[in-house]
């Protein structure tokens, strides 16, 4: 049972905001692919590189399953199950060689992000309003930025002791899981099923857009690592250093802030009034 906290508290909103460190984590392992692709023996590059782009499909699917499971869990549990699965399947591929098991782990991580990523936005929507609302978006939009750095910065640390140790970074699912499983409440039926989702043509071009975006975005992301390497730009070390200012000066470009405008059109299309 959660604690009761006023929304204005900063455990309250520290708790919401929690989630959000995991909405864009699944491609931040694509600094493992050349150590992957090394490590594991009959198994081809370009199949590797799906370990960082699969998670994207189970993602998509779950995002538009997720009001159906809402109705039926309801938020909170909704997005803790999302959380735990996150976890789980994170994880899973310290513990294993078998490309196969390690596929289907990360696309069940993309589902488990699936189910609480438009929650994210929402429940912002549904806690608060004006000016405060905005202030709460925009530091979600920025919550998930800084989880994606932390989560690429530690990767980058741990690559040097071999490819399976960086997927502990997942354990950092621990953190919203606690936060939000202890202070943020569970909301009546009655005030869930007041809900309705709106979509209008604009959202979905929006959407088409955003899909197009990533897509290019996340194809040059995953050969990244991969590029450095074959170009042979030092030494191991050097590589992983000089991946990580490459992933921490893109965050300042301006690509940086398409992304933003991107993130304003995502929360347009899945907000929940």
């Amino acid at each position: 049972m959660a604690t009761t906290l006023s929304k204005k508290s900063w455990l309250f909103k520290t708790s919401l905001l929690s989630i959000s460190l995991l909405t864009a984590s699944a491609p931040a392992v694509a600094a493992t692919i050349p150590a992957m692709a090394r490590s594991l023996k009959g198994v081809s590059l370009t199949s590797v590189e799906t370990v960082s782009s699969i998670p994207n499909l189970g993602l998509l699917i779950f995002v538009f399953l997720s009001p159906w499971i809402v109705k039926v869990l309801g938020e909170k549990k909704t997005v803790m199950l999302g959380v735990v699965i996150t976890l789980l399947a994170g994880i899973t591929p310290v513990f294993t060689n078998n490309f196969t098991v390690i596929l289907i782990s990360r696309f069940i991580l993309g589902c488990g992000i699936g189910m609480f990523n438009s929650l994210a936005y929402s429940l912002i929507s549904i806690f608060y309003e004006g000016s405060e609302r905005a202030t709460m978006l925009g530091f979600q939009a920025a919550t998930g930025q800084i989880g994606t750095s932390i989560l690429e910065f530690i990767v980058g640390l741990l690559l040097v002791e071999g490819w399976h140790i960086t997927y502990w970074v997942y354990a950092i699912s621990l953190l919203p899981l606690i936060l939000f499983g202890l202070f943020i409440p569970d909301r009546s039926a009655t005030q869930q099923q007041s809900q309705s989702m709106h979509f209008s043509l604009a959202a979905i071009f929006y959407a088409i857009f955003s899909f197009f975006v990533y897509a290019a975005y996340l194809t040059s992301s995953y050969k990244l690592a991969t590029l450095i390497i074959k170009k042979g730009y030092g030494s191991q070390r050097v590589r992983l250093v000089m991946f990580l200012q490459l992933a921490r000066s893109s965050a300042l470009s301006p690509a940086s802030s398409l992304a933003k405008s991107i993130r304003l059109l995502e929360r347009r299309l899945f907000l929940v009034y």
